[in-house]
């Protein structure tokens, strides 16, 4: 599916500073529901790091 995000950067001197691009979610039919296999990047949360022993 095609999307569009938005980003705002917060208020300046001209109104908010706000950009879109197009990314895509990749979705999969499970069991007759629609669910999400994959988000654009942006809204991925990063693994924590594994702890060093």
């Amino acid at each position: 599916m095609h999307v569009i995000l938005t980003t705002s950067n917060g208020s300046g001197p001209f109104g908010n500073a706000e950009f879109e691009t197009e990314a895509v979610f990749g979705l999969e039919r499970v069991n007759g529901k629609w669910l999400v296999a994959t988000a654009p990047w942006q809204l991925t949360i990063c693994p924590v790091p594994a702890a060093k022993p």
